[in-house]
């Protein structure tokens, strides 16, 4: 089975692998904005976990890592989609930068996600 967790170094996405990893799933792809983060997350998780670098604002990142998946695994089984951005905790509803706001809408809710890897 290929899980692919997205936002995974850190955070709710870290803490999904290692669960998935717990209850004997096999977390076969890991992503990150950064490539550094996406393999320190990979070595934290143990052998047989792949890096890849996926900035989700970027589509060419996007179709990348899609691409990168076909060719490695032939496609996809489980995708866990926890990448995001704009943790913005410094606003408040009353001053808030509504371009921030609605930048972080785009991304994380409204985007139709890019051609993703087929299912297997």
């Amino acid at each position: 089975m290929i899980v692919w967790v997205t936002g995974a170094n850190r955070g709710i996405g870290h803490e999904v692998s290692w669960r998935l990893l717990g209850l004997g799933w096999t977390v076969r792809v890991v992503t990150a904005r950064s490539e550094r983060a996406a393999q320190d997350a990979a070595a934290r998780l143990g052998s047989g976990v792949h890096p890849l670098r996926l900035d989700v604002t970027s589509p060419d990142d996007s179709a990348e890592a899609a691409r990168s998946l076909r060719e490695r695994f032939g496609g996809l089984d489980v995708l866990v989609n926890n990448a995001a951005i704009t943790y913005d905790t410094w606003q408040r509803a009353v001053g808030a930068d509504l371009d921030v706001v609605r930048e972080a809408m785009e991304i994380n809710v409204e985007r139709p996600p890019t051609r993703s890897p087929r299912p297997r």
